[in-house]
């Protein structure tokens, strides 16, 4: 499984942190992503299928895609904070490396990134 940024970066990791929204201990359920320079475009790590895109206040603009290859088939890969709704529709099939959206601070963030994370449920 590749990452769904090129050329970006971990600025977040799995697992307990501080929170930069309230400064409180939490637990961060993915990784967050982000890239230096233009606002890089999210692409698929891997085989997946569209099954939720919409808006969450606290992920402003996310997707949520079922995974159909790897180790992790059956779960659902999170793609949040993007800049704007996707414009793939949903039960579409995306392969490796085909445009998802662009990577943004809506919802609960402090700057832009990507939040990305591996769920057994939306």
């Amino acid at each position: 499984m590749k990452y769904p940024i090129l050329n970006g970066y971990i600025t977040s990791g799995y697992g307990d942190r501080i929170s930069p929204i309230n400064g409180k201990k939490e637990f961060h359920p993915g990784l967050d992503i982000t890239s230096k320079g233009e606002v890089p475009q999210i692409v698929a790590p891997c085989r997946i299928q569209l099954e939720i895109n919409g808006w969450s206040d606290s992920y402003g603009w996310r997707c949520y895609f079922k995974i159909l290859e790897g180790e992790h088939v059956g779960k659902y890969m999170l793609f949040a904070h993007m800049a704007r709704k996707s414009t793939v529709l949903v039960k579409t099939v995306l392969t490796s490396g085909q445009f998802i959206g662009y990577m943004g601070s809506t919802g609960w963030s402090t700057k832009p990134h990507l939040h990305w994370g591996i769920i057994d449920t939306p």
